[in-house]
Parts: structure tokens; sequence; C-alpha cells
């Protein structure tokens, strides 16, 4: 039994209002935002170190769970801060204290969330990131000071092993403060 022209109507309008609703629901429907690694914010702060130096900046070494400077362990990193330098207009405005890191070149997000992670733990909450060979954006080669220039990036949070995102509170007291203040 052939349709009426009428059921066939109905059933097009119906097939055609359920696409509708579906592509409503699809496209307007809020999708959980997934769960970042961890979170950084911007400056316009940069920290300078001459090239030669490069290598002698702390590692975090992820397996070990330990920062390590040409292969030997370090428990303190407080030598490793540099005076920042704060953009402003067309002059460089000195700013306050950053800690500089090396990073390997084929470092997996996972690599880099670890070691944001330990530097969270310590309260440390702005880190210049050199990253080996790197002549990308955010860091800056001036081959004729023979200077390595690295953005500042400000540590928001980081997600622990647990998945719980723990916000980065700076400590109050300097590096050196800290560490004298536990003998």
């Amino acid at each position: 039994m052939p349709f009426s022209g009428r059921v066939r109507r109905a059933s097009l309008i119906g097939v055609a209002t359920v696409l509708l609703a579906g592509n409503i629901w699809w496209f307007a429907s809020e999708k959980p935002a997934p769960d970042m690694d961890f979170e950084l914010g911007s400056s316009r702060a940069y920290v300078s170190i001459e090239r030669e130096q490069l290598p002698d900046l702390p590692r975090f070494d992820g397996a070990r769970r330990i920062w390590m400077v040409k292969g030997a362990p370090i428990s303190d990193l407080s030598a490793f801060f540099r005076p920042s330098y704060e953009v402003s207009g067309d002059a460089a405005v000195l700013g306050k204290n950053v800690l500089m890191v090396a990073l390997a070149r084929d470092a997996s997000s996972a690599d880099m969330r670890a070691m944001l992670f330990s530097l969270v733990r310590s309260g440390i909450c702005e880190v210049a990131v050199a990253q080996d060979g790197a002549t990308a954006v955010g860091a800056v080669i001036d081959e004729t000071a023979l200077t390595y220039d690295s953005g500042v990036t400000p540590i928001i949070a980081v997600r622990n092993e647990d998945g719980v995102r723990v916000p980065c509170v700076e400590r109050t007291q300097s590096p050196a403060a800290a560490s004298s203040a536990r003998r």
C-alpha cells in the first residue's frame, strides 16, 4: 500500500524536525573543557643569560623527580634566580628576580607538567625556560652580544599526579631566606 501524500509529508517533516533538533543540541550544548595539565600566564618580562652559561642552568629530571645541573643533583634553586626586565615602551625596566631553567628540546607535555609541579610545590610561580636549541617565540638570540633572552612565564596552576588542580601560591620570602630558615 503506497503512502498517501499526507503521510509522506508528515513523515518528512518529522524526520526534518528530529535532524534539526539534533543539530541544535549538538552545536549548542556546552561541552566540558578538557582538563589542562598546566595553566600558564603571559608577561612582557624577559630574562637574559649569556649563551655560554646555558649548560649551567638547572634541569628537572622527571624520572627521578630532582633538579640537576650538569648531571649532579641540587637541592637549592636560589642560585639560579636572575633579574628580569620588563618591556616598558622603548626601554627595559629592571624587574624582580626570576628562576631560569633549561628544558630538553624533545621534552613532552608530561615532562613540562612534572617540572612545573615541582616549582609550584616550591612556591615558585614565575619561570624563564631556555629550551635546548630554541630560537622560537619567547626566546631571542642576539648574535652580537651572544645572549639568550627568554620570556618570563607566570605559572597559574598545575595538575598533580592524581589530576587535582594545584594553584601556584608564591612564597613570601626569598629563596635564600627560605633555605636559611630551615637550619
